[in-house]
């Protein structure tokens, strides 16, 4: 039945009402669901009781936590070790603590003290964490051991949901979203789906003498599916594709002769368009598919006419005429030409006939 009320990928709200949007979307009724960092059981408020087959657990559930109907509770059960077989599940559901102050050795030093204290009872355990990685690196490689197990458990075509959030670590923009996205790829976990959830009220913020960075105000989840073919989306902007050998350093070449717009402008030959890329976008192919990349060569939009240069403007986009604008004239009429009317600029030039702008 078709409709016109479609789920979006962002929205402003709470966590239950769009998660229930992505369980509609992505896991069919019915599904075993194992909810590995259960937590309060916020995210289920919004989804009726009975839909799915739920496997609610956590490390250390809290004392008044209930369980839901057709629900098991579970306590003592880490994420990065999970207690179910191998390809047995239709469904995880991962959000462990996704900021960097709650991963510490001492329990003084976690954030969430004070006045924060919900924020900690709802996110964290409250336990001081063993010897690792720390900081930002801390917050990943928890993800990357759950996801790893996720992957196991899940049966092929599966499907990982996964709450996130970006966070500056050191003063330095560390983009959890995309170190997933990126990491659950090696793991054979394509990234479907991306949701972007932003909350309804002005995060609280202490006085601050100069800010460096935008405070976030938005958090993530991440579909995944378990795909039997992986799906690459990373990409090394240094290396050449085509030739399949690394890319010139250009950092060090020199400056084009031409340093003004104005005489690019002068000299450039007449037939010309001042932006070739309008004229021929329509005609060039925006995406090939990704599961087809390796097959198809990567130089196939590429139609250089005969008589074109080896290289064009960095600026022309691939799939139009390649016209030299700063050397010879590329085809025969226009080189007749400017042989032609060469001679009659000079000599108009010298009787001093030939204003700014002006013609012969």
């Amino acid at each position: 039945m078709a409709t016109a009320d479609v789920v979006v990928s962002a929205r402003v709200g709470d966590n239950a009402e769009l998660f229930a949007q992505i369980l509609e979307l992505h896991v069919p009724k019915g599904s075993t669901v194992a909810d590995v960092t259960y937590g309060l059981g916020v995210f289920w408020r919004c989804v009726p009781a009975g839909c799915y087959t739920l496997l609610a657990s956590d490390i250390a559930l809290k004392p008044d936590v209930s369980a839901r109907a057709g629900a098991t509770l579970t306590s003592g059960v880490d994420c990065r070790a999970l207690p179910y077989r191998d390809s047995s599940l239709d469904c995880v559901v991962l959000d462990p603590p996704y900021m960097e102050g709650m991963y510490r050795r001492s329990v003084d030093h976690m954030a969430g003290s004070g006045t924060h204290a919900a924020f900690r009872r709802a996110y964290s355990a409250a336990a001081a964490t063993e010897a690792g990685p720390k900081w930002h690196d801390a917050v990943v490689d928890l993800y990357e051991k759950a996801c790893r197990e996720a992957a196991r458990v899940l049966v092929p075509g599966g499907v990982l949901i996964v709450k996130c959030q970006d966070e500056v670590s050191a003063n330095k923009q560390r983009l959890t979203h995309v170190e997933l996205i990126t990491g659950g790829e090696s793991l054979g976990l394509y990234c479907k789906d991306l949701f972007v959830l932003v909350r309804p009220n002005s995060p609280g913020v202490s006085r601050l003498k100069a800010q460096v960075h935008a405070r976030k105000n938005h958090s993530y989840f991440l579909v995944f599916e378990k795909r039997r073919v992986a799906i690459r989306s990373v990409r090394d902007f240094r290396r050449d594709l085509s030739a399949g050998t690394a890319a010139p350093d250009l950092s060090s070449a020199p400056a084009p002769a031409h340093s003004t717009a104005d005489e690019l402008t002068r000299e450039a030959p007449a037939s010309v368009p001042t932006n070739p890329t309008e004229e021929t976008a329509a005609d060039t192919p925006t995406s090939l598919p990704r599961e087809t990349v390796a097959e198809i060569p990567t130089n196939l939009t590429r139609e250089p006419a005969a008589s074109a240069p080896v290289s064009a403007p960095a600026n022309m986009r691939e799939g139009t005429a390649q016209t030299d604008l700063f050397g010879a004239p590329s085809t025969p009429d226009l080189a007749a030409k400017t042989a032609s009317t060469a001679p009659a600029k000079r000599a108009a030039r010298r009787a001093g006939r030939v204003g700014q702008g002006g013609g012969v």
